[in-house]
């Protein structure tokens, strides 16, 4: 009996534990945002407002660290879903259910997105606490704005995660180019601002498109239509194409059973 009570209090002990360790690295997530930003804060006073269109530095930049978490985290989602039910050994299960494997991985997607979305709003409101002068008014154009690009990441995901799938060095190769995606995109200064190369390189990313609309929309009150609809454009064609190109490694890799390589 003395054995039996040992052993519920060391299965409490371990899941006190990792409460409180998950509590705590939330708690360290915090104060590093707080300080990210305050950092940012501060710095931005020092960024001259002619630069930015008259725009507070500070504004500028949290907006464009909102967007581009949001898409980052739809663009890794369908891949990161997809290996680790592979290496789990439950994505064949899925695969012999009745819905489509794609509706599973998009739920997963939706669900990243849904928190990435709550993340954005949260980075969002906290620069309207500092007094940030925002149009209120046109704040509803963001729902389709969200969704287009929400969809565009998607798409970018499945071409990403058929890659990765095929060729398996591509996860470490998205990984390099994650640090300079927040350069491409305009995250911490105007996209004009990059060499002509880069900056062709930078229109062609959704992120891009994503954060320069809603500064427009948030700080002038304007919806840029020319940058929405092609947006519109680049989240259909990235859509269906990486649809159907991880549609078509799934069934290879289902014919050659290179599923278990991971």
């Amino acid at each position: 009996m003395r054995r039996f009570f040992e052993i519920c209090y060391a299965l409490v002990e371990r899941e006190t534990a990792g409460r409180m360790a998950y509590r705590l690295s939330f708690l360290a997530e915090l104060i590093t945002a707080v300080i990210y930003f305050a950092g940012i804060f501060y710095v931005g006073k020092l960024v001259p407002k002619e630069l930015l269109e008259g725009n507070d530095y500070f504004t500028v930049t949290v907006i464009g660290v909102g967007l581009y978490g949001f898409v980052s985290a739809i663009v890794s989602a369908p891949r990161n879903f997809i290996i680790s039910e592979i290496s789990m050994g439950t994505f064949e299960t899925m695969m012999t259910l009745g819905p489509s494997v794609f509706m599973f991985v998009i739920a997963s997607s939706l669900i990243k997105a849904v928190r990435a979305l709550g993340r954005t709003f949260f980075i969002l409101a906290a620069a309207m606490w500092f007094g940030v002068n925002i149009h209120y008014d046109r704040l509803f154009l963001l729902i389709p704005l969200f969704i287009i690009a929400g969809s565009a990441a998607l798409g970018a995901g499945f071409i990403q995660a058929a890659f990765d799938l095929r060729i398996r060095t591509t996860g470490r190769i998205m990984a390099l180019a994650g640090g300079a995606g927040s350069i491409l995109t305009g995250v911490y200064f105007p996209v004009s601002l990059l060499p002509n190369f880069f900056q062709a390189i930078s229109n062609l990313l959704p992120a891009t498109h994503a954060i320069s609309i809603t500064r427009s929309i948030m700080l002038h009150g304007t919806l840029p239509w020319h940058s929405a609809i092609f947006l519109l454009i680049l989240a259909i064609l990235l859509f269906t194409i990486g649809y159907f190109m991880l549609r078509r490694i799934i069934k290879l890799m289902k014919h050659d059973g290179s599923f278990s390589y991971y």
